[in-house]
Formats: C-alpha cells, structure tokens, sequence
C-alpha cells in the first residue's frame, strides 16, 4: 500500500544517518584528545535537531556521530542508515 512519506522525514531527529563521505570540521573542542577535524566517510550518527533558521542552518541539521562529535551538517553530507 503505497504511503505518502516526505523524503525529510528520515532525518527528523532521533534518526540513524551515515557520513556519506568525509566531512571535514573544527572537531570536538570540548575534547581536545578526540578532535581529528573530520568525521570519516561510513560513520553513523543520531540527529539531534533539524534546520535552525534562527541561527542560520536552513538546509542543515544537527547529528552525534560516534565518537561524541556533534555539529551541523548538510543534508548532502549525509544519508539515512539503513542496515
């Protein structure tokens, strides 16, 4: 039966995604033995919050990946994890 699902919706918060490639960033700097700069590609992570207009990351949401590495990302930086 066919449904009506918004492509959005498999990255409402509380969903697993994966790095679709490395995504380079300012790391964990709550945590400088665990900042690297980057989240390599494969790696999984939970959305935390989706697009803030208010503070500028329209196409952006927020994801913990493994690690403890929260930051914004873009939806193109990302893919829903289906395994």
């Amino acid at each position: 039966m066919p449904t009506k699902v918004r492509e959005t919706s498999l990255y409402s918060p509380g969903k697993l995604v994966k790095s679709r490639k490395d995504i380079y960033s300012v790391g964990n700097e709550s945590d400088p033995n665990n900042w690297s700069g980057r989240v390599p590609e494969g790696t999984v992570g939970l959305v935390l919050s989706g697009p803030n207009s208010a503070e500028g990351f329209h196409n952006h949401c927020q994801v913990q990946f493994n690690g403890n590495i929260v930051w914004w990302v873009n939806f193109g930086e990302i893919e829903p994890y289906l395994d």
